[in-house]
């Protein structure tokens, strides 16, 4: 599994900015572009983008949600 290190990398690897909006189920349009720029994901985010992720082969590091990383959780 590859582990993806950055905000921007993360949305890459799930489709780009308005896949990232529609599997958050964001309606407002700057709304990812928001998180880019605060570079973290809202905390309400991590379950769904880390499951998208690892169906892709990939993970993150929960700090990019602000979210302690917990011992063999990846």
């Amino acid at each position: 599994m590859r582990t993806i290190k950055t905000i921007e990398q993360v949305i890459e690897a799930l489709g780009g900015v308005k896949a990232v909006a529609e599997l958050t189920k964001r309606t407002s349009p700057s709304a990812v572009p928001n998180w880019i720029m605060r570079n973290s994901f809202p905390t309400d985010t991590y379950a769904v983008m880390k499951a998208a992720l690892r169906d892709k082969g990939a993970t993150a590091p929960g700090a990019l949600w602000k979210m302690p990383e917990m011992e063999g959780a990846r």
